[in-house]
């Protein structure tokens, strides 16, 4: 992938990094030794398509359902397991987990206060075109309708 048009140098190197798809990278599908789990990457082009086919952000429970109705069947069966930690799925607690990934990529808002929508920047727009031209049309076809994030 190459960067997007409008980021930094550095915004992009880290974009590349987070949603690339090098399965040889350190971890990569791998939570525990040979617990085979959906790669965080994976995660986070899943969660930029689904943002962008809802306008650009919407609550996290209402992402991660989306997320499970379009992608659920390609999810593995370590990912619906629960995090020992918490209970929450497996693969909804990386889903976040990659979501403040991106936050500090600049491709989504950080919160401003607990509760708040999980939302496109301006860069993560840049990224989901990026990742498909074809998708440039749901990105303008937002933005014409004021949905797109600004």
């Amino acid at each position: 992938m190459e960067s997007f048009d409008g980021l930094s140098a550095s915004t992009a190197r880290e974009t590349n990094h987070f949603l690339s798809e090098d399965p040889t990278r350190a971890g990569a599908g791998i939570y525990d030794a040979g617990m085979q789990l959906t790669p965080h990457e994976v995660l986070g082009r899943w969660l930029l398509a689904t943002l962008g086919e809802m306008g650009g952000g919407g609550s996290k429970q209402a992402v991660l359902r989306r997320i499970h109705e379009r992608y659920g069947s390609q999810l593995t069966e370590t990912d619906h397991l629960p995090q020992p930690s918490n209970g929450e799925v497996k693969w909804e607690n990386r889903t976040a987990w990659q979501r403040n990934r991106m936050v500090k990529a600049g491709l989504l808002k950080p919160y401003v206060q607990r509760g708040d929508p999980w939302t496109l920047t301006e860069a993560g727009w840049a990224a989901l075109c990026a990742l498909s031209p074809a998708r440039e049309e749901m990105v303008a076809r937002a933005q014409a309708h004021g949905t797109a994030s600004q």
